[in-house]
């Protein structure tokens, strides 16, 4: 465990937000320049001290510092200190979904339509964004989040949804058991069919079934496969039938179960392929309730 504070190259970390898995994030400033404020991701030992992930971390990174957007976290750069290894990026100021859907749990309160529909297709938006560019560094047609979770998404103060906490590793699902630190369940629980071991090709369609996930979870603030370990989620992410989960969701907010049926479709070929066909349909949806 790193003592805080604590310089790392021209940053001083302040304080620890939390991990991933794969990497474990701290809330700094620049040195001398306490206005400006960055995350820090520091690489986990186990994925620094492994050639192949390490390399699969840096060509991301390398990656998604192209990436420059206003419904994006700006990915900045690296920074090492001695034989650490951590990503900087931009600090947004605002509550993450996760948090946001938490409060409306406590007090039994689902979010209103209008308000859903609308943070959805800033997600959309965002997430377009990713898919748009190729991947220089991996030689990918498409850059992918491959992270998409409550955790990764921030509602700023006014409002505007910005999408963050990119994945480093195409899935956490295949990393050693005992090798990650802290819960990584709540992660698998938004990852696709084909992040799942044995896996398969990713694609844009891979982050539309997470972003569907976590669709569902907004309308009805219960994740879509609630299992309490691993084995159980990843289980239910290959085999679970979601024709009672697709009618519950109906009920709460009629036409979102036909977006969600095109989103999680457990063959890629169906699902949406890009992110603004997916917020087309939303935006028609949020007409019809206007």
């Amino acid at each position: 465990m790193l003592l805080l504070p604590r310089n790392v190259g021209p940053f001083t970390l302040l304080r620890r937000l939390g991990t991933s898995g794969v990497a474990e994030s701290f809330l700094g400033v620049v040195a001398g320049q306490g206005d400006q404020t960055v995350v820090l991701r520091r690489l986990l030992p186990y994925i620094r001290q492994d050639p192949d992930r390490a390399r699969e971390a840096e060509e991301r990174v390398r990656d998604l510092t192209h990436l420059q957007h206003p419904f994006l976290v700006r990915v900045m750069d690296w920074v090492e200190d001695g034989d650490e290894r951590f990503v900087v990026e931009a600090f947004v100021d605002g509550i993450d979904l996760g948090r946001l859907l938490d409060w409306c749990r406590a007090r039994d309160q689902t979010l209103p339509t209008n308000v859903l529909l609308n943070l959805a297709t800033q997600l959309c938006n965002g997430l377009e964004a990713v898919h748009g560019r190729p991947g220089q560094a991996t030689g990918t047609p498409n850059v992918l989040h491959l992270g998409i979770r409550p955790s990764a998404v921030v509602v700023s103060r006014d409002g505007k949804v910005v999408l963050g906490g990119f994945g480093l590793v195409k899935s956490p699902a295949t990393l050693p058991h005992g090798g990650l630190t802290g819960s990584t369940t709540a992660r698998l629980r938004y990852l696709a069919p084909e992040q799942a071991p044995p896996g398969g090709p990713l694609s844009p369609a891979t982050d539309i079934f997470s972003l569907g996930t976590l669709l569902y979870e907004m309308v009805t603030l219960r994740p879509l496969f609630p299992g309490q370990t691993d084995d159980i989620v990843l289980e239910s992410l290959r085999e679970a039938d979601l024709a009672e989960p697709l009618q519950a969701v109906r009920e709460l907010l009629p036409g979102i179960d036909r977006v969600l049926q095109r989103c999680l479709s457990r063959n890629p070929r169906y699902r949406y392929n890009r992110a603004f066909v997916l917020r087309e349909d939303l935006r028609a949806l949020m007409a019809g309730y206007s």
